[in-house]
């Protein structure tokens, strides 16, 4: 087995459980209370922490207006996950987000919901293999992270 074998069955997996996904999300969506591109702003502004996330950068992330992307900040800044950071000498509409302790604990919530949402990718995993699948799952959580770190956020600091 190589390495692109390895990338294809991580490809396959991870269409059916957008698929499974998309019938939960579905099944659950009078009981949303936040929508994906909301969760996903989170998680963006907390764990790129070092790096200024505006609203700019957002509507260039999510291919949206930037009016669009305002509604999102705005929402989250009502629920007290997000706030603008404050500098008096710049008013303009490029002030970085920044997560909220209250933000902090709601990303926790989103983790164990989507722990409990997939459970079911683990029912075939035998307790010795835990371990060495946290190990492989951590490297690519990195490698993910690193990927959109170089891709998406250096390309506005060159």
């Amino acid at each position: 087995m190589q390495k692109k074998d390895a990338i294809e069955k991580l490809f396959s997996i991870s269409l059916k459980i957008r698929i499974f996904r998309e019938w939960q999300t579905a099944k659950t969506a009078s009981d949303k209370e936040f929508s994906e591109r909301e969760i996903i702003t989170l998680e963006l502004i907390n764990v790129f922490d070092k790096i200024a996330i505006t609203e700019k950068k957002l509507s260039m992330i999510f291919g949206l207006t930037p009016s669009s992307v305002t509604d999102i900040a705005k929402r989250l800044i009502s629920y007290g996950l997000i706030e603008k950071e404050v500098d008096e000498k710049d008013v303009t509409r490029g002030k970085a987000l920044r997560i909220t302790k209250k933000g902090k604990e709601q990303i926790k919530q989103f983790k164990i919901a989507g722990t409990a949402r997939y459970a079911y990718l683990f029912t075939k995993i035998k307790d010795e293999e835990v371990n060495l699948l946290f190990n492989l799952l951590t490297s690519i959580d990195e490698a993910a992270t690193d990927a959109i770190k170089k891709n998406i956020f250096d390309i506005w600091s060159e």
